[in-house]
């Protein structure tokens, strides 16, 4: 929505008719024609505003030079269709500003003044908002709102309610803008409740507030939920007559939505309707130029749509005279989309060039809005310099928009909206790569390697990787522990708050309410000890990814680590030895996407034919690995998964056409979701080298009972101490109160996906009538962990739902959020008999001192020897179980007592000795 249009919609008060009148008639005239031209006549306008100045200051008239200031100001953003008007009120806000500076002995007992100080808090927001200076107007509409919330909602007057609810709305607006879309829907959801509770009969703010929700689903393409809120916006518009520029807006906004739906001749309509309600020069004649060129675009029509388009630029250059601008920018870019259809790359190359030139401007260069547009830009060019291919300039404006990436993250929140952004920018990733790998194979410059290598480790583990950082900067000695306690007791009630919300089948207002204030107050804390402690922000967006020589340093002689990038077009592949590094890339399509699936679906299917089994993974292990792994001396595999491949257990891929040897066979393998990741869950855990074992008991509702569960986990005292749970007494309540003191914690039980919403998967506990028995993802992001290893013996523990970049939104991820160094989890519903004896071999191993891949290595090993005659030699009942992370042998008490044994004797050896001396 047009940034003049939302400011009409959201400030406007009458202050015409409601303003203190002077007693002097020609104030009082001078005030009046000033009303009338205020929106109609800009020229007009001003002059008498001007007149209405010079009167009342000649007449000491405070109250009437404060209104008419601020009603000048309303008038120019209306019209701020040039610089001219922003200058206008840039001095207008200044001149305000000093009167009440030079009056305060009058406003400061003036009944009206804090409405006026409100409103030149507003007022000024909106001007920064006006110059997408959006940093300057989120703070400034944050202490309007803290002005106006000082003395509860109950107090406030109704005019401070219209500023409340334009202040929630232009924070959902920027946050939109920027792309954080659920820090959006939460004001946008604020303000809805605002308007229900205090003014259930302002329709017109309501409706706009609808207006605003449209678009942004409109940009999350959800384009039939973004029409079911615009639609009923232009109904009220057209039934009360409402502005035209609202009109156009919202009728704009649905002929776009009925053109990305296919619907032509619904979008038909509302260009006409469109069509109707604009006249000469009006300001809104840019949208009726963008949807007729829309509408070309949907028919094939290029050549009509490129000079709709032009137009659309032409009048955007005209507002802004010489400033840049993003309007510019997206004129620019829109241009260059069509000139690509039309076959024109060269022509398109430049319009792109242009729009990055408005956003790359000193002043515009800092703007979020502008930043996260940039980066569309520069996914645009670099698709753009493929097709032409200039594989240098490729691989160096994927390079600028990974910094740029860099610079974007800390300022998006949410979880849900950093997953948004990485994967917009994830086709960059793919882009760089694809130049990198034409480069290298043109060259053989073996630093291109190298360069693919720094590109694929940014594009994975984000979010997991910074949750690992921030929990360590949380022991930062120059942040207060006040600031830190308060983070994580905010953050712990906004969980608690949120399952509230989740479980509640009644009317949730005040839940919400309460979760829209801990959550400002959550987010304020941050960004203070963000912005006040530079080590503690800068540690925790360290930037800084592993390279291949750090891997070649950790890696050990006798292992290879294999990272995979799985682009929408390319799967690339880059090997890792102490000496040696290869890079390969496979070209994707459908019958190789369809190959991956269907080897999990044989894998994880206990009836699937063996022998049909044995020929799709051997095809896949051809494709992905073999000729990555001619070394005759490795026998340790590190896998960097991507995409589809993070389903994939890399154990039960077959070697040879001819039999059935298995990968596993040949290697003890691991799994990470990043190479920088892995470096970080190197640090020894410090613990108390003892298991914590959980086996719930299930005899009704959905989950149904383990029998062999309580077996397994017994089992695994046989090999180390420590402390089991069973039954009933595996409660969920002795899960949060001992889980930290252990550095083993081992969970048989049942895992729950939910794929719409990952965070509420959960492990189960045993059921208890007065406390919670799950323990969800989103609880694990609360819980301080100190283990070694975490054994997930559960249904499904590894899937969950995939997004690009990210790795597996899992049980698995959660814990490592937690503090967990290295988890042995499973890729799809484990038979419970099996698990137990392969869980009883896998400790043996360890309490042996393998590592702990290879230690699972031998146990599937054995079990495969021992069922080699009979149907439990399938893959599905040993393959789905991998570990992950840091995988060093575990300590054990017999070890240290070894240790402490093998010291003890050199003592005793030493006197020994030092007496046949004497």
């Amino acid at each position: 929505m047009k940034k003049t249009q939302l400011f009409f919609i959201l400030t406007f008060i009458a202050y015409f008719s409601s303003a203190q009148k002077s007693n002097l008639k020609s104030l009082e005239f001078l005030e009046q024609k000033a009303g009338e031209f205020a929106w109609t006549n800009k020229d007009s306008a001003y002059h008498y505003f001007n007149k209405v100045k010079i009167l009342a200051k000649a007449e000491k008239n405070w109250t009437a030079l404060a209104e008419n200031y601020i009603n000048t100001i309303r008038s120019a953003a209306y019209h701020s269709r040039k610089e001219l008007d922003l200058e206008t009120i840039s001095k207008n806000l200044d001149e305000l500003n000093m009167l009440f500076v030079h009056q305060n002995t009058f406003f400061s007992t003036h009944p009206d003044y804090p409405f006026y100080k409100n409103s030149l808090l507003n007022d000024r927001a909106t001007y920064y908002f006006q110059l997408d200076d959006y940093g300057l107007a989120q703070d400034t509409f944050d202490a309007l709102i803290e002005n106006i919330l000082t003395n509860g909602l109950e107090t406030i007057p109704p005019h401070n309610i219209d500023l409340l609810s334009s202040a929630y709305i232009y924070k959902a607006k920027m946050y939109s803008d920027e792309g954080k879309y659920e820090l959006s829907k939460v004001y946008f959801e604020r303000n809805i409740r605002l308007l229900e509770d205090l003014k259930p009969n302002d329709k017109k703010s309501l409706f706009a507030n609808y207006s605003l929700l449209g678009e942004l689903y409109k940009r999350q393409a959800n384009y039939q939920e973004s029409n079911t809120y615009f639609i009923p916006s232009l109904k009220y518009k057209l039934r009360t007559n409402g502005k035209k520029n609202g009109i156009v807006t919202d009728a704009q906004n649905i002929f776009s939505n009925h053109i990305k739906l296919e619907q032509i001749d619904s979008a038909t309509f509302y260009l006409k309707l469109i069509k109707e309600h604009l006249k000469d020069g009006d300001t809104y004649e840019t949208r009726y130029h963008q949807a007729k060129a829309e509408l070309f675009k949907a028919e094939g029509n290029y050549e009509d749509a490129l000079t709709e388009q032009q137009l659309a630029l032409n009048l955007y250059k005209e507002k802004w005279t010489t400033k840049k601008h993003l309007e510019v920018a997206q004129a620019h870019r829109a241009i260059g989309l069509t000139l690509l259809e039309l076959k024109k790359p060269e022509k398109a190359l430049q319009a792109y060039n242009l729009a990055i030139g408005e956003l790359t401007d000193a002043k515009t260069i800092n703007s979020t809005v502008n930043k996260t547009e940039l980066l569309k830009l520069y996914n645009d060019k670099t698709d753009i310099l493929l097709k032409l291919n200039n594989n240098s300039e490729t691989f160096a404006t994927a390079t600028l928009a990974i910094t740029l990436l860099d610079s974007l993250k800390p300022s998006f929140k949410t979880e849900t909206d950093k997953l948004f952004i990485v994967d917009q920018a994830y086709p960059i990733f793919e882009n760089g790569l694809k130049a990198a790998y034409n480069l290298y194979i043109k060259t053989q410059d073996f630093n291109l390697i190298d360069q693919a290598f720094f590109i694929s480790e940014k594009s994975k583990s984000t979010l997991l990787l910074e949750a690992l950082l921030s929990a360590k900067v949380t022991t930062f000695k120059t942040v207060p522990d006040s600031l830190l306690t308060k983070e994580k007791q905010l953050k712990t009630k906004i969980n608690f708050i949120e399952k509230q919300i989740d479980k509640s089948k009644t009317d949730t207002n005040v839940l919400m309410d309460n979760l829209f204030n801990v959550k400002k107050e959550y987010n304020d804390i941050v960004e203070t000890i963000e912005k006040n402690y530079k080590s503690y922000y800068d540690l925790k967006y360290n930037s800084k990814v592993a390279s291949i020589e750090d891997m070649q340093l950790f890696l050990d002689k006798d292992e290879v680590l294999l990272s995979y990038f799985y682009g929408k077009e390319s799967l690339f592949v880059i090997s890792v030895t102490k000496t040696e590094k290869h890079f390969t890339q496979v070209k994707l399509n459908e019958t190789i996407e369809n190959l991956v699936k269907e080897v999990y679906i044989l894998l994880s299917n206990p009836k699937s034919d063996v022998n049909i089994l044995h020929d799709k993974t051997f095809e896949l292990y051809t494709l992905i690995l073999e000729s990555h792994l001619n070394y005759s001396n490795k026998k340790n595999l590190i896998v960097l998964p991507d995409g589809l491949l993070s389903y994939i257990p890399f154990s039960a891929l077959t070697t040879n056409e001819s039999n059935s040897n298995y990968l596993l066979e040949d290697y003890a393998i691991s799994y990470a979701n990043s190479a920088t990741l892995l470096l970080q869950l190197q640090e020894r855990k410090q613990n108390n080298n003892a298991v914590l074992a959980f086996a719930p008991t299930f005899n009704s509702g959905k989950l149904l009972a383990l029998p062999n569960n309580k077996k397994e986990a017994q089992n695994v005292f046989s090999h180390f101490s420590g402390e089991l749970y069973s039954g009933a007494e595996a409660t969920l309540e002795k899960f949060n109160k001992n889980s930290s003191k252990y550095s083993i914690l081992h969970l048989a039980t049942h895992a729950i996906f939910d794929d719409a919403t990952p965070e509420y998967s959960y492990l189960a506990f045993a059921y208890d009538d007065n406390n919670e028995h799950s323990l969800y993802v989103r609880d694990l992001y609360n819980i301080e962990l100190n283990a070694d290893l975490v054994t997930l013996s559960a249904c499904e523990s590894g899937i969950g739902k995939l997004n690009r970049g990210e790795g597996l939104m899992s049980l698995a991820r959660g814990f490592y959020f937690s503090g967990a160094n290295s988890i042995t989890s499973t890729l799809w519903k484990i038979n419970d008999a099996s698990s137990t004896k392969l869980m009883d071999a896998f400790y043996k191993q360890l309490s042996d001192r393998e590592t702990k891949s290879r230690a699972l290595q031998q146990a599937q090993l054995d079990f495969i020897k021992v069922n080699r005659e009979n149907g439990l030699s399938h893959p599905y009942y040993w393959s789905a179980f991998i570990v992950s992370g840091n995988t060093e042998p575990i300590h054990t008490h017999y070890y240290y007592l070894l240790i402490g044994g093998f010291a003890l004797l050199l003592l005793l050896l030493y006197f020994y000795l030092r007496s046949r001396k004497t």
